[in-house]
């Protein structure tokens, strides 16, 4: 639905912001559109980009103090390679990092009507028909409304994943029935519990989100933990279960507070 929605959104603004929490899918939705254009024989182009991993400078450009060169920015000279590819497929400038006053306010000109980016050069390079900026985010905080103004919005809502989807592809991946049905059942035992008494009794040191807590922590200590050599074919549904509440106490406490635990 949310790549249906990304494609329509994409029809009729030409910057969109896709909000969301690590690990809802953003870029899972992005990569999904990509491959259905590519399927489509469209061509499609896209260059990735972390804003927050260079200087506003770095990012657009500068006149060098010294001997008064121009130096291209990484946004500058990504947005004019673009400008000079031929076909018309799809091509996108994905800003992943969150929104910074700093070099957002450089790209209202490019968001609004005018589709001009002006450079400290003078140089102003516009964005093709089939150019598209699209912003993946966490949040909106530092964005003004309008920068809000200029752009769509597709928001991922966490709630609409979970951790269960991910959970029943991880568990297909394993190799044995018998595993694969004591995993099933072990998720259902401990999983809900563990994260009810992260979310309402106890704090952690800094905010993780849940599915990240489950995805990213606990499947990988289970890969570690469920070997061959450490869980033999048929074994029982008791090992299982202390690899798997071992797996717990790290994947929903090793962020907690000493006295909180």
């Amino acid at each position: 639905l949310q790549v249906s929605q990304l494609e329509e959104l994409l029809a009729v603004r030409h910057s969109v912001f896709v909000v969301g929490g690590p690990g809802t899918g953003k870029s899972q939705i992005l990569k999904t559109l990509h491959r259905t254009y590519a399927n489509m024989k469209l061509k499609p182009v896209w260059t990735d980009i972390n804003p927050k991993a260079v200087t506003t400078d770095e990012l657009f450009g500068y006149l060098h103090p010294a001997t008064r060169e121009w130096k291209d920015g990484l946004f500058s000279s990504t947005m004019r390679e673009l400008t000079s590819l031929s076909h018309d497929g799809p091509k996108w400038i994905v800003l992943d990092g969150d929104i910074d006053p700093m070099w957002i306010e450089s790209l209202n000109t490019v968001m609004d009507d005018n589709k001009v980016l002006t450079l400290a050069s003078n140089e102003r390079i516009s964005l093709s028909s089939s150019m598209r900026l699209l912003f993946e985010i966490s949040h909106l905080k530092a964005a003004t409304p309008a920068t809000v103004s200029r752009a769509g919005i597709l928001y991922v809502n966490p709630q609409d994943l979970g951790w269960s989807s991910y959970v029943a592809s991880w568990i297909d991946t394993r190799q044995a029935q018998s595993e694969r049905a004591n995993l099933t059942i072990l998720f259902d035992k401990y999983v809900p519990y563990c994260l009810e008494q992260v979310r309402c009794n106890l704090k952690t040191i800094t905010p993780i989100p849940e599915n990240s807590m489950v995805q990213v922590t606990l499947c990988s200590l289970l890969e570690c933990l469920l070997t061959d050599h450490n869980t033999p074919a048929d074994s029982p549904r008791e090992l299982y279960e202390i690899y798997f509440v071992f797996a717990c106490v790290w994947a929903f406490g090793g962020a907690l507070f000493q006295d909180h635990v």
